[in-house]
């Protein structure tokens, strides 16, 4: 980013229910699509498909399941072969989904490959993202989009890291750490995206914003936790 930096809006899904079956609720539609459901948020545009076997997996040993590096083999399949994402152009995340089973112990229900887009070869924090679940034969059961590809809005005026310092003396930030940390130390800060979770009068907007990373004790000693820090980018 550079002194002037962009602030984007993700543009509309195109999405064609026409020849679905379709239930409506408060909060959302449902669609019955090839293979599933498809709920669609209301006031968001959030979607989520579920596979008809999804409701049938067992849980099963982590030996019986497909490895990660499978898993990410079938994501950047999946994402190259419908044009989702330019190559290299995210990132991702595999976090099992566990269930215990009695003397089996806990065993592994899905996989699910969390995908952080990158614009600019940044970050984008938030709920930005896309997750694959798959059942332990690597086929894909569910598929929930917090995603849309981004469109310049505006350009705006960047902070300079000292103003975005000076915002956290004042208080003016957003943490991850969920105690009280001490003994700080900030070691990285970067330049990123912050993606809003609910739309404003115009869409979702992605903020350009600092993330100081750094370390601290918790109060009762022990070791040091990783943690990060946001800071709104915008100058005022």
């Amino acid at each position: 980013m550079s002194e002037e930096d962009k602030e984007l809006i993700p543009a509309d899904d195109q999405f064609d229910a026409s020849s679905n079956d379709v239930a409506e609720e408060n909060s959302h539609s449902s669609y019955k699509v090839p293979g599933g459901i498809c709920e669609i948020e209301k006031s968001t545009g959030y979607w989520r498909y579920v596979s008809d076997e999804a409701d049938e997996i067992q849980a099963k040993k982590e030996s019986e399941f497909i490895s990660d590096e499978e898993i990410i083999h079938n994501v950047k399949f999946f994402l190259s072969e419908r044009g989702i994402f330019e190559k290299d152009e995210y990132t991702v995340d595999i976090v099992e989904t566990m269930q215990g089973n009695g003397d089996a112990g806990v065993l592994v229900l899905e996989k699910n490959a969390y995908i952080y887009p990158l614009i600019d070869g940044r970050e984008v924090l938030g709920v930005y993202r896309l997750i694959l679940s798959f059942d332990s034969k690597g086929e894909i059961i569910g598929i929930s989009s917090y995603y849309n590809p981004a469109e310049e809005y505006k350009s705006v005026e960047l902070k300079s890291e000292q103003d975005a310092k000076n915002s956290l003396k004042e208080g003016n930030f957003s943490s991850s750490a969920t105690e009280p940390l001490f003994d700080v130390k900030l070691e990285e800060v970067l330049l990123a995206y912050y993606s809003d979770a609910e739309p404003n009068r115009e869409g979702f907007f992605l903020f350009p914003v600092y993330v100081f990373h750094g370390t601290g004790r918790p109060a009762g000693g022990g070791e040091r936790i990783n943690f990060n820090v946001i800071v709104d980018g915008v100058k005022n």
